[in-house]
């Protein structure tokens, strides 16, 4: 659920990297730019996050925004965030939880 707003947030710690897994799932990133194709890999996982039928937003699952700065502090600690090509702050971290608490169409 959260993939595709932490793929957005990353790409710019790693743009080609990005534009190379945007490929995989199908995207067609021909004569884009670098940072365009990258930008793909954050459409193309909300695609096939739609496409699994899963829910897409965090409130759909009971996730409470109360919950956002504790579930930061938790995810700071782990070893995804330190292997992340852009290391967020908590702030971001809420941020992003945010995003994902309203989902995408």
């Amino acid at each position: 659920m959260m993939l595709p707003y932490v793929v957005e947030y990353s790409l710019i710690g790693n743009l080609e990297r990005y534009r190379d897994v945007a490929q995989l799932p199908g995207e067609r990133i021909n004569g884009l730019s670098v940072k365009e194709g990258a930008a793909k890999a954050a459409v193309a996982t909300k695609r096939i996050l739609k496409e699994s039928g899963l829910p897409t937003p965090l409130k759909e699952v009971g996730v409470k925004e109360e919950a956002f700065a504790e579930m930061a502090d938790k995810i700071s600690k782990s070893r995804y965030v330190a292997l992340s090509p852009r290391i967020p702050t908590k702030e971001h971290l809420i941020a992003l939880y945010r995003q994902a608490y309203q989902g995408f169409e």
